[in-house]
This record gives C-alpha cells, sequence and structure tokens, in this order.
C-alpha cells in the first residue's frame, strides 16, 4: 500500500487538564508500537498467504533499540553464506521461528552457546580477555557450514573450538609454567580454574546437550510444533517493537521485514511506512498529528469492530434480562439498551467514515475489513493483542480527523 494518510487524535481528559512530558512520550511510545506491529503482521499475512511455510517466518528475542541507527541492516537483507551478516544476525538477538526449522534451531544453539560463554568470562575477578564474539561467530558458524561430523558430536567440535578460541586470546595465561611471579601463576590458575568450572557446568551441558539433539533431530512431534508457535506469539506479543525477517532456503539469506520504519537512513517523507510526527500541541485539549501508512486504518477498524462486539454481547445480555420481565416497566434497563444501541449505531457510523476515508485514496476498492484484513489464522493471537493495545490507547485519546497525506504519492 503505498499511500500515506494523515491522522489526528485528541486527548480525552476532562478539566483541561495538561499531560506532562513523559505522558506524551508514552502515548506516541504507545501509538508507534501499535503501527508497527500492525504493519509487520499486514506484511507477514501477505507472505503466508504467498507460500511462506510458518518455519520460515522468525522473531528475534531482542525487541528494536530507539537509540539504534541501524545502518548496517539498509538493504534488509542478511546472508547466512557470509561470515559479516551472521555476525549482524547475532546482535539482533536469538532468531526463534513460527515452526521448528532445523538450520535456524542449530544456529540459535551457536548463538546460545556464544553468548552464555561470553557472559561467564566476562563475568571474573581477574584480568584477562573475555571471548572475542566476532570470531566466536566465524569459527562456530564453519562448524555448522561443514554440514558433517566425524569420529565426534557436534557438541564436542563446538566446545574444543571455543577451548581453543578463549585460549587465543589470552596466551598469557594458558601455561603455569611459563610464569614467575606469583600473583601472575594465581591470574592462571584462576582462569584455568574458570574454564575448568565453565566447560563442565551444568548449563554449557544443557547448551551443548540441545545442540546435539537438534543436529540429528529431521522430525518434530506436534507437541514441540504447538510450543514452538507459543514461543512465537508470545515473544511477539511481548516486544514493543519486534524484529521480525522471512527466511529464503533457495538463498539461504533472510530478509527483515519493517525497516523503512526503524533504519533512520531510510526515513523520509516519501517514505510511505515511515511514521511522521507533525504536531503536537495542548492547548486544550492534547492534539497529536501522524502521518503513516494507510494500512493502519486496518488497525483502527479491527478496534471498531471489537467495540461493537462488547457492545452487541452487552445488547444480548440485557434484553435476555429484558424479555424476563415482560410487560413489566423498568427505566433503569430500558434506558441501558437505548444507550447500548445508541452507541452501537455511532461505533457503525465510525465504521462507516473510516472506509469512506480509505476510498478517498482507493475509490474502487473494497472496504477496509477486506482488503486491509490481517485474516491468517495463525496471526489472529498476535492481532487480537494489537487490537487490544489500540482499545487501551483509545481510552486516552480518541480518533479524531483521517485525512491523504498531502504531495506524496
Amino acid at each position: 500500500m503505498d499511500k500515506k494518510m494523515e491522522i489526528s487524535f485528541v486527548g480525552k481528559r476532562d478539566n483541561n487538564d495538561y499531560y506532562s512530558g513523559w505522558e506524551i512520550n508514552d502515548l506516541t511510545g504507545k501509538l508507534n508500537s501499535i503501527y508497527y506491529k500492525n504493519q509487520i503482521l499486514f506484511d507477514l499475512n501477505k507472505y503466508v498467504d504467498d507460500g511462506v511455510s510458518l518455519k520460515n517466518i522468525i522473531c528475534f528475542t531482542k525487541t528494536l533499540n530507539t537509540g539504534n541507527s541501524y545502518k548496517k541492516y539498509t538493504n534488509g537483507y542478511l546472508s547466512l553464506e557470509d561470515e559479516a551478516d551472521i555476525q549482524k544476525m547475532y546482535f539482533l538477538g536469538i532468531p526463534v521461528t513460527y515452526e521448528p526449522n532445523k538450520k535456524i534451531e542449530l544456529l540459535k544453539d551457536i548463538f546460545e552457546i556464544l553468548r552464555t560463554t561470553y557472559t561467564v568470562f566476562n563475568r571474573n575477578k581477574v584480568d584477562y580477555r573475555p571471548l572475542n564474539r566476532e570470531q566466536g561467530i566465524k569459527q562456530l558458524f564453519r562448524i555448522l557450514r561443514e554440514d558433517r561430523v566425524e569420529n565426534s558430536s557436534i557438541s564436542q567440535l563446538v566446545k574444543e573450538k571455543l577451548n581453543k578460541l578463549q585460549d587465543l586470546h589470552n596466551p598469557s595465561l594458558v601455561d603455569i609454567n611459563k610464569v614467575d611471579n606469583p600473583e601472575d601463576k594465581a591470574k592462571v590458575t584462576q582462569y584455568i580454574n574458570d574454564k575448568q568450572s565453565f566447560f563442565s557446568s551444568k548449563n554449557l551441558q544443557k547448551l551443548l546437550k540441545k545442540l546435539d539433539t537438534d543436529y540429528q533431530k529431521n522430525e518434530y512431534t506436534d507437541k514441540e510444533i504447538e510450543n514452538q508457535h507459543k514461543n512465537f506469539i508470545n515473544l511477539f506479543n511481548k516486544n514493543a517493537r519486534p524484529i521480525i525477517s522471512i527466511y529464503d532456503d533457495s538463498k539461504n539469506s533472510i530478509k527483515i521485514l519493517g525497516i523503512e520504519m526503524f533504519v533512520r537512513q531510510l526515513f523520509s517523507k516519501e517514505n510511505t511506512e515511515f511514521l511522521e510526527t507533525n504536531k503536537i500541541g495542548q492547548n486544550s485539549p492534547l492534539i497529536i498529528i501522524v502521518s503513516l501508512s494507510v494500512v493502519f486504518l486496518g488497525s483502527i477498524v479491527s478496534a471498531i469492530q471489537e467495540k461493537k462486539e462488547v457492545q452487541r454481547q452487552k445488547l444480548r445480555e440485557l434484553n435476555i434480562e429484558r424479555n424476563k420481565l415482560g410487560e413489566e416497566k423498568n427505566t433503569v434497563l430500558d434506558n441501558r439498551i437505548q444507550k447500548c444501541e445508541e452507541t452501537i449505531e455511532k461505533l457503525q457510523t465510525e465504521l462507516v467514515n473510516t472506509n469512506d476515508s480509505y476510498h478517498k485514496f482507493f475509490p474502487k476498492a473494497n472496504d477496509v475489513q477486506d482488503d486491509l484484513a490481517i485474516n491468517n489464522p495463525n496471526l489472529i493471537e498476535m492481532k487480537n493483542a494489537v487490537t487490544k493495545k489500540y482499545l487501551e490507547l483509545d481510552k486516552e485519546v480518541k480518533l479524531n480527523s483521517i485525512e491523504p497525506k498531502k504531495n506524496v504519492n
């Protein structure tokens, strides 16, 4: 959807109360998160409908850092054949796929082992250098790329490589026979003890065992697939700005979605996915005006439909209660029914108005709920979570206007 709209929200506070800077930042942060997630899910919906396998959808454990320019990710693609790209992938967090994917799972195991190794050797009391992450990524990834293990388990190869890499970065601490100073001998002893303690630790052994299991695994049970679904969905819902990508088997690479919304070099008024903050004012009431992709109308419509369904259910319950009374007069109940009906009518008007706004962009298009729907069953739970966040925001600010963004194609 290569169209951009300008929408305004107004605060719902009474008595002309002002908002603090923190409160305004919180409101705009919530709006950004809802907008970003809706756009990501809209893109995912298209990919899945076009045949992308669920096992090739990745969510990284880290959330987007608003202070990071992400200039290294400008083209949006990372090759699993390139060690430099693997390093970039590492700094996005641990990759979690929607369904089990052996290749990504092995990479995830390597990342977990390396991250644990680095953390342990960085928390020491003696002055030695922790494992270099970049070298560690390169060396451990090479073991995976060879795709063969002879006369040993893959975990044993990884363990040996970690040990050698750690020693390479601390040559003066490897051999106690080469030092004379008692203080230096103590450092060497501490270093050797730290290594022995770590490489025999239950934590590392558990990670290495998982690596061996995943390396030999070619099929997954229904329970494993279900658990993977839950892990992915929970991660997406928990992170305010989840990092999502699509893995391409044929190219052995990943495409990061939504880079137009977080790679700073791509920010521009012509970028239809870039959220522009046009105005924030407090001249009673608070007003927030932003420009963003027309795709966001899908989130607005979902929220209106959810509110309508809540009122319809409430009306059904009230009518059941009213029918039990028969001809008996009950003004309070009748007023509640009338108010509920009026609310439903008002929400229907909002829905019509939102669709009218959409048709300003696309006169011959269907309604928003058809064209901008996120309706793939595998994405519904995440979509509902985004709608819930929008409804929470709607309690603080209300949508005021929707207009086409001028001078943007």
